[in-house]
Formats: structure tokens, C-alpha cells, sequence
């Protein structure tokens, strides 16, 4: 006989699926037609100088990050209306922390220019970029207002207005940055886009979502529980971020802008996937196996593969049909600009290896112990960035970037050991679930021969 609260969590996470990805799709198409669009109508420098002033924006916002939604969804209190706002409250402190520091680290950024202390040619000494990363971060301030029911659906597995009000916003975001690029082309135009997105989630999460009603709180036992548990999320996130966005960091100064925009339209393509998978690990894998972890953890290595095993296959399966079809679907989706896109897709395919390893860190979290991804982060950061160091002087570009690539995946044994540790290895599936990389290969090599039959056939 079937229990019921099992029942219960499979219905939930099989519904709270399909919501992410369908929820997950439509915004990607949404992201998709207005980038499609945008491209024709902005210089490749553009999306390059927004990208960059986005990663110093990501820089200061994990470096105040203490967990404060991973907090909610995890702790046995995540729905205590003292635990809810006292969250809230630090969560608008933080807003306007990283407003400050990235206000701080602008005017460093212009004190360098004026000293000429950064490479001429590169895009961190574009003129806009200090001007567009102080603006920009003002989108943290409204995201610290956002109500604390986005994460408490996330923690119950409801997940469908949150999805809907994610979608909202991004479609009016869109048609906002197409409707002023057709007579502004400016970089403005993208910084505008993601100020009405942000603002149209912070209205409707609190006047469309249901349950705590916030308002200012500060429970000292509360604030004690986040920063006992938040305080090595703060270590994971704030080192990650180079972990995950150091090709950026590196690459800018090794591209001119124009370059680097046209990366940035390859990474974009990668990220979209990226974030689908990032989704449903979160939105779902995280929330579901913490709750088997507090109500029957004896059920956690069984519910772990079972989770992997769809996600697992569908990555491998993307992978290696990204790597042999990148430069032709670069070549269908943009103009002649973007061309090189294409080679940097291919590239940056392999990343995608990182992300089936996502599961067993969030597992690693939900038993309670995120120390433990501090130190992968730590160890991505420092192999990452060892990359530059050894091989700028050496080799091609391109060849810098397959070693950024493969320097994600420097860390995977330590992941493979602390599985193991907590008794949820299974080595034989970890080793297997590989034989779907071949599988994608050979559909990608199906794909390119269907293509060239039928640009012969049909011109």
C-alpha cells in the first residue's frame, strides 16, 4: 500500500514539473523572440556592456547572500509569520546593501578609467558601464521587497502563480525593451526592461500570492537560525559566482565589446538551458528532498536517483547534441554578426556536464550541511581562474575557453566523496547514466545530415 504522504510528495513534485517547464518554456520563448528581435535592432556591444554591468550586480548580490529563500524552504520554521517577516525584513536590508556596494564598486571602476588602469581595448573600459551598473542595481532594492510567498510556495511545491507572475513580467519586460529600441538604440533600453520586469513581479507577488501578509520584524531567534544556517550559503554563493560567472570576468578583458556581445548571445543560449535545469532543482529536487530528509530520511538515497534519473538524461542528451549542432542553429537563430556564436555554443556545451552534479548539492544542503558546497565553490573559483594565469600568454582564445569550460568539473570527485560519506552513492548508476552522451551525439549528427539533405533537396 501506497503511503499517502508519498503519494502526496510525488503528485506535488510531478505537478510543480510541469508547471517549471512549461512555465520555464514560455518564458524562453518570450526570451527568445525579444532577444531575436533586439539583435537586429542593437549593436552586439550593447548586450556585451549590460552583461558585464550584470555580473558586477551578481558579484555584490552573493556576496550579501546569507540564503534567506533556501532558509524558508529548508527550516522546520519556514512557515512561522515571525521566521517569514523577520526573513523579509533582511531581505530589504540586503537591497539596499547591494546597491551601496555596487554604487562603490562603479565609482571604482571610474576612478580606474580615469588612470588609465584598465586595457583600453577591452569592455570593462567602455564609458557607459559605470553609469549602467549603478543604475542597474537599483533592481536589487525592489527585489528585497518582494514578498516572502515566493518562497514559501517554492517550500509547499505551489508553484503555479508563481510561474504565471514570472512570465507576466518578463512578457511586458520584453515588450518594453522592443517597443523603445525601435526609436531609442541604446543600452538604456535593456536597463529599462529589467526595472519594469522587476517591479511587475514585486506588485503581484504581494497583491496576487497567498499567505503571510509581510511587515517589518526582527526576531532575534529568527535572525539566528538564517545566519546559523545561511552563514556557509554566504561562503558557497559569494565564492560560486566567480565559479560561474568567471568566463564573463575573464573573457571581458580578453574581447573587445563587440566580441564579447557576441559571446554573451552564445552564453545566453547555454544559460537558458542552464536555467531550466537550475529551475526544477530548486523549484522541485531542493523542496522534495528536504522533505523526505525531515519526515523519513531513510527514504532519501531512493528518492535522490529517482529525481536524477529524467534530468540526468535529458542534460547528457543536450550536451552532445549542442556540440555538434552549435555553429547551425547560431547560423538559423541570427544574422551574419553573431556568426561566432555558433563556436563559442559548441564550446560551452560541455558546461552542461556540471549541472546533472546539481542534485547531489542540493541534496548535500537539505541533510543540512552547506558547508560543504562552500568548499566546491572554493575549489571552481580557484581552478577557474588558475586558467588565465597559465595560458593567456599561450594559447588562442578559444583555447582559454575550452579550459574555462572544463575547469567545472575540477571539482566533481569531492562531490562523488561526500555522496558517498552520506550514504547516497550509487556508482554504478553514476558511471551508466554516461552512455546517454553518445545518445545525443548521434542526434545531433542525425539533425546536421537531415539539415544538409535538406538544403540540397529543397535549396
Amino acid at each position: 500500500m501506497i503511503n499517502p504522504q508519498k503519494k502526496s510528495l510525488r503528485s506535488r513534485a510531478v505537478k510543480g514539473s510541469l508547471t517549471v517547464l512549461s512555465g520555464d518554456a514560455s518564458q524562453q520563448v518570450i526570451r527568445l523572440a525579444s532577444n531575436l528581435i533586439l539583435t537586429r535592432l542593437l549593436m552586439p556591444e550593447q548586450f556585451g556592456l549590460v552583461a558585464l554591468a550584470s555580473v558586477f550586480l551578481m558579484w555584490v548580490t552573493l556576496l550579501s547572500d546569507v540564503g534567506l529563500n533556501t532558509s524558508v524552504v529548508q527550516s522546520k520554521r519556514g512557515d512561522d509569520p515571525d521566521f517569514l517577516n523577520t526573513a523579509w525584513t533582511l531581505q530589504i536590508i540586503r537591497g539596499f546593501v547591494i546597491w551601496l556596494l555596487a554604487v562603490i564598486a562603479a565609482l571604482a571602476l571610474i576612478v580606474s578609467l580615469s588612470f588609465n588602469l584598465l586595457p583600453i581595448d577591452s569592455v570593462y573600459a567602455a564609458p557607459d558601464l559605470p553609469y549602467v551598473i549603478i543604475v542597474l542595481s537599483g533592481t536589487a532594492i525592489i527585489a528585497g521587497l518582494f514578498s516572502t510567498n515566493l518562497a514559501t510556495g517554492s517550500r509547499h511545491l505551489q508553484l503555479g502563480k508563481i510561474v504565471t507572475i514570472k512570465i507576466a513580467a518578463q512578457c511586458v519586460g520584453a515588450l518594453v525593451m522592443v517597443g523603445l529600441a525601435i526609436t531609442w538604440k541604446s543600452v538604456w533600453v535593456l536597463v529599462v526592461g529589467s526595472f519594469v520586469t522587476y517591479t511587475i513581479i514585486l506588485v503581484l507577488s504581494h497583491a496576487v500570492l497567498s499567505g503571510q501578509r509581510n511587515r517589518l520584524r526582527w526576531h532575534h531567534e529568527s535572525v539566528r537560525q538564517i545566519f546559523d544556517f545561511g552563514k556557509w550559503i554566504f561562503v558557497s554563493s559569494s565564492t560560486g559566482f566567480f565559479a560561474s560567472n568567471g568566463d564573463r570576468i575573464i573573457l571581458a578583458g580578453l574581447f573587445d565589446p563587440s566580441s564579447f556581445g557576441i559571446y554573451v548571445i552564445a552564453r545566453q543560449i547555454l544559460q537558458a538551458i542552464l536555467n531550466l535545469f537550475s529551475q526544477l532543482g530548486h523549484s522541485i529536487v531542493f523542496p522534495a528532498l528536504s522533505e523526505v530528509f525531515r519526515d523519513r530520511a531513510h527514504d532519501l538515497k531512493r528518492t535522490f536517483y529517482r529525481v536524477r534519473v529524467p534530468l540526468d538524461a535529458a542534460v547528457l542528451l543536450l550536451a552532445g547534441f549542442l556540440l555538434l549542432t552549435g555553429e547551425v542553429l547560431v547560423n538559423f537563430l541570427y544574422d551574419d554578426r553573431y556568426a561566432l556564436a555558433g563556436t563559442f555554443l559548441s564550446v560551452l556545451s560541455i558546461r552542461l556536464f556540471a549541472i546533472i552534479h546539481l542534485p547531489a548539492l542540493l541534496a548535500i544542503v537539505a541533510v543540512g550541511q552547506p558547508r560543504f558546497n562552500a568548499t566546491v565553490a572554493i575549489v571552481d573559483a580557484v581552478s577557474l581562474f588558475l586558467v588565465p594565469i597559465v595560458a593567456s600568454q599561450r594559447f588562442e582564445t578559444i583555447d582559454i575557453l575550452w579550459m574555462i569550460v572544463l575547469s567545472s568539473l575540477v571539482s566533481r570527485p569531492l562531490i562523488y566523496r561526500k555522496l558517498y560519506k552520506l550514504k547516497l552513492l550509487n556508482p554504478y548508476y553514476e558511471v551508466m547514466i554516461f552512455a546517454v552522451y553518445p545518445a545525443g551525439l548521434l542526434l545531433g549528427w542525425v539533425f546536421l545530415e537531415f539539415t544538409n539533405f535538406a538544403l540540397h533537396t529543397w535549396g
